[in-house]
C-alpha cells in the first residue's frame, strides 16, 4: 500500500517526521524479488493529483501492477473533510502511470 509520493508521505500518513527509508526499502524488495505483488493507493482528492501519480510512478518504475482505489466515505473514517477523486481524474492519472508500470487499473469507482 503506497500512501502517497515520498514528498507527501508524512503529511498523508499524519506522521510529519516519518522515516522514508523503510518505505523505499520495502518497495525495492518487491520490485527486485521473485514473489507476486501489487501496489495500490487509495486516492483522496485532497492528497492525490497527477503530480502525485507521476511521483509514485517514478518510485515504482518497472512494477507489474498498480491499482488506484477509489476513496469511499465511511463512518469509520474520522476525517469527514475528505473526498473521492473523480473517475475522469483517475483515468488521467492512469495514463500518466502507464509510462512507468505495466498494468494500471482503477478499483472501486
Amino acid at each position: 500500500d503506497i500512501k502517497s509520493s515520498l514528498r507527501d508521505y508524512g503529511r498523508v500518513c499524519g506522521v510529519p517526521d516519518i522515516r522514508l527509508a523503510p518505505v523505499k526499502e520495502s518497495i525495492d524488495l518487491l520490485l527486485t524479488g521473485k514473489c507476486d505483488y501489487e501496489f495500490r493507493t487509495t486516492t483522496v482528492e485532497e492528497y492525490f493529483d497527477t503530480d502525485t501519480a507521476n511521483d509514485i510512478g517514478m518510485l515504482i518504475k518497472g512494477a507489474k501492477r498498480y491499482y488506484l482505489q477509489g476513496y469511499v466515505e465511511s463512518e469509520f473514517v474520522p476525517d469527514k473533510t475528505l473526498h473521492a477523486v473523480s473517475k475522469e481524474k483517475l483515468e488521467q492519472c492512469c495514463r500518466e502511470l502507464e509510462k512507468y508500470v505495466e498494468t494500471v487499473e482503477i478499483r472501486g469507482v
